[in-house]
């Protein structure tokens, strides 16, 4: 007798997701220069004393982040309040006296000459007031724009005069990363129909890609390099100067092709297998 045994794998259905792949390739040879460098602050700015005063206050420290407008210095301000006291005191008799003759000018008691002689006096007390007003303002040395306090000038109780330097601040909106590279490689660099610049700070663990830079072309005679620099957004504030930075300079004659490609979900079935035996 012959039989037939039947052994058979259960159907087994298994789905791979979609997945987007980005698939990048150069047409030509990459060039790739190592070097190293450091960020600078984007600009200095050194505030200045517009008068002559002694130091009252120094309202910051070194690097300490402060905004346009803070007021990052205060010179003495004993002199200036005391004439303020003064002049707002004749300035408050000054109205009240010109509403005082106002009233009698309505009523035909006094001539308009008279009337216009006090308010004359008035007026010139008035711009006094407000003359010493703004010269106070002047004993409070304020931020140009928003930045980081590289270095104080001054100490509390100094004496300084006008135009003497009070504190250095450092722009950082925009960072800029400093490095050299042989002039000959420059050359091809800047006539390379793509290149960009890779960079590592280490101290903050960042990487990041400039694909779009300036460059400031200051030849170094003595080594024939060329200096460069490339310009960061540093709308955070997260890069400050002074940082080591690992530079890689790419640059190729072909352009690089970047494709997408969508792999498709695909179902796999595994068929059922008899085995046939005779007995």
């Amino acid at each position: 007798m012959t039989g037939v045994q039947t052994c058979a794998l259960p159907s087994l259905k298994q789905v791979i997701p979609v997945e987007v792949v980005k698939a990048e390739y150069s047409l030509g040879i990459n060039n790739k220069l190592t070097t190293s460098g450091k960020t600078i602050a984007y600009e200095t700015h050194a505030i200045k004393s517009n008068i002559n005063g002694r130091v009252k206050e120094l309202n910051c420290s070194l690097g300490q982040y402060v905004k346009k407008g803070d007021i990052l210095a205060i010179l003495d301000t004993e002199q200036i309040d005391y004439q303020i006291e003064l002049i707002t005191q004749e300035y408050e008799l000054k109205k009240k006296k010109l509403d005082s003759i106002k009233k009698l000018l309505d009523k035909n008691l006094v001539s308009y000459v008279e009337y216009a002689n006090y308010e004359i006096e008035y007026l010139n007390t008035k711009q006094r007031y407000y003359k010493l007003l703004d010269d106070k303002t002047n004993h409070y040395i304020v931020a140009p724009s928003s930045g980081i306090v590289e270095e104080k000038l001054v100490v509390n109780g100094e004496f300084v005069t006008q135009k003497d330097k009070i504190v250095v601040i450092h722009d950082i909106q925009i960072v800029k990363v400093g490095f050299n590279i042989d002039e000959l490689d420059y050359q091809k660099f800047k006539s390379a129909k793509q290149s960009y610049v890779n960079i590592y700070l280490p101290a903050l663990d960042l990487s990041l890609k400039l694909s779009n830079f300036k460059t400031s072309e200051i030849a170094q005679e003595k080594n024939h390099s060329v200096y460069i620099e490339a310009f960061i957004p540093n709308d955070d504030n997260l890069i400050t100067p002074g940082l080591f930075v690992n530079v890689d300079v790419i640059f190729s004659d072909d352009r690089s092709e970047e494709h997408t490609s969508e792999l498709q979900s695909h179902s796999f079935i595994s068929y059922a297998v008899f085995c046939l035996k005779k007995k």
